[in-house]
């Protein structure tokens, strides 16, 4: 099924809800109210993408309500998931950690073509958006 076409004013109007929710989460006060607003601006993306907005630049979106996310919880001293799960800055390290350890134990036996696509992989997962910059063109 094809993607449905949405306009570059759509885009723009989508994109600065989309900020406003986020600031909305580096508002909040307590727990309560930090869980509705991640959850709203969860659910307003994936509505979004649903209706058009693209996939990739809706991880970049996600990245950054975790990473809101992730800043309230520790002003407010919220452990919500295991020590390490998310540094500072919102990278999920329990979900990195262990594929770079099984990355690392079989490095050498990887091509360089197959390195690059494992390295491209992670990155991919991380923050998409770094790999559509012109460096990586």
């Amino acid at each position: 099924m094809a993607a449905k076409k949405i306009t570059a004013v759509d885009v723009e109007r989508f994109e600065l809800r989309l900020s406003r929710l986020v600031a909305e989460i580096d508002e909040t006060v307590c727990d309560e109210t930090l869980d509705s607003a991640v959850y709203y601006a969860n659910f307003t993306l994936r509505n979004g993408i649903k209706n058009g907005y693209s996939a990739i630049a809706g991880e970049t979106w996600y990245l950054r309500i975790r990473r809101a996310k992730a800043k309230v919880a520790h002003r407010l001293g919220k452990v919500e998931r295991p020590a390490g799960a998310f540094n500072a800055h919102g990278l999920d390290t329990a979900f990195f950690r262990p594929r770079m350890q099984r990355f690392l134990q079989v490095l050498n036996q990887y091509t360089p073509a197959e390195f690059a696509r494992e390295c491209a992989r992670l990155a991919r997962s991380a923050d998409p958006r770094v790999l559509q910059e012109d460096e990586f063109q």
